[in-house]
């Protein structure tokens, strides 16, 4: 994946990837949870920014997503792919997209998936070292078939109740 990471909010802007049937449904390696600071990314927060916090270290290129490859599943885990998610929305809402776009991977030449925080809103608060937990996250899909073109976005607030075709 790439990152663009506002290093002043201490989260990603947005993440970017691709997704096919080969990368979403080659299980090579297990999921590791080796949760790490990205040393090169100025601003990068350390797990420890989310204990106690109440909030998932929710990722925005799903690991689950990265499993054809350990340097993909190590990097997946980089603090620089998370934003503080809350449990409800992290397992819920955001997991059943997740595992939705994966589904379509299958169906289609070419997925690019393009995923973040809503960083023109105020932090619903801050957490850590100057973690800034969005009110809402974006994902949106770009599916290729062949010559065709198909997209949708998904726009997911915090408490992450209700149906996915309620947050389209």
């Amino acid at each position: 994946y790439s990152v663009l990471f506002d290093s002043g909010k201490h989260v990603a802007k947005w993440v970017a990837f691709r997704l096919n049937k080969n990368t979403a449904f080659t299980k090579a390696v297990a999921r590791t949870d080796d949760f790490h600071t990205d040393s090169r990314i100025l601003g990068c927060p350390t797990p420890g920014d989310y204990k106690g916090s109440g909030y998932d270290r929710g990722h925005l290129a799903a690991a689950e997503d990265m499993r054809w490859s350990q340097e993909a599943m190590y990097d997946s885990f980089s603090m620089a792919n998370m934003t503080p998610q809350s449990p409800s929305m992290n397992r819920g809402v955001w997991k059943r997209i997740e595992s939705l776009v994966r589904k379509w991977s299958s169906q289609s030449d070419e997925l690019y998936v393009v995923t973040g925080p809503v960083l023109a809103e105020p932090c619903l608060e801050i957490i850590g070292n100057g973690v800034c937990v969005p009110r809402n996250h974006f994902k949106v899909v770009l599916e290729k078939n062949g010559a065709g073109l198909s997209a949708i976005g998904f726009l997911v607030g915090q408490n992450g109740k209700g149906d996915i075709a309620s947050f389209i």
